[in-house]
């Protein structure tokens, strides 16, 4: 799904998946991490404890237990639907918070990125060229879920992103 892709998500760093992302193609500032920025991780537009800590697996034992043991979340965790390639600490910077305005004076933009964690609020704030992807990708249907089922609302984020 991504052999042809390189550009980070977020941040539209290009990167190589051997080298990792160019920072300064796309003004990226370290916030903290210089190792972890330095390479491509894998981000889960939905975060992988929003769709798995409900299921008996991870109340039992957690995500490494989930992986082995429930065929449903490892369906969820692989899809490639819900993965995109992200600098590495912007990943570990929003790990599983909620996607939302960055409202504090302490929230951090990555330079150039539009990007912005607000640790206050616990909120990742996307910047705008993505939030049409982020919408598609929560109302892509999930395993074991009825297709269409959440058709009006999808619906309604696409004439949201198409204005």
């Amino acid at each position: 799904m991504y052999y042809d892709r390189d550009e980070t998500f977020y941040c539209g760093c290009t990167f190589d998946f051997e080298d990792g992302p160019a920072l300064p193609s796309c003004g990226y500032d370290v916030r903290k991490q210089p190792d972890r920025a330095s390479r491509i991780e894998w981000e889960h537009v939905v975060p992988a404890y929003d769709f798995g800590r409900q299921r008996q697996c991870w109340q039992d034992a957690g995500r490494r237990h989930c992986r082995s043991n429930d065929p449903v979340f490892w369906r969820a965790e692989a899809d490639l639907h819900n993965l995109v390639p992200s600098i590495g600490e912007i990943n570990g910077d929003r790990s599983n918070m909620r996607y939302g305005m960055a409202v504090s004076s302490d929230a951090y933009q990555y330079g150039d990125c539009q990007a912005k964690v607000d640790y206050g609020v616990r909120t990742f704030e996307p910047p705008a060229h993505v939030r049409c992807d982020i919408a598609r990708t929560y109302f892509w249907p999930a395993p074991g879920s009825v297709p269409g089922r959440h058709a009006a609302a999808a619906h309604s984020a696409r004439v949201d992103c198409l204005r």
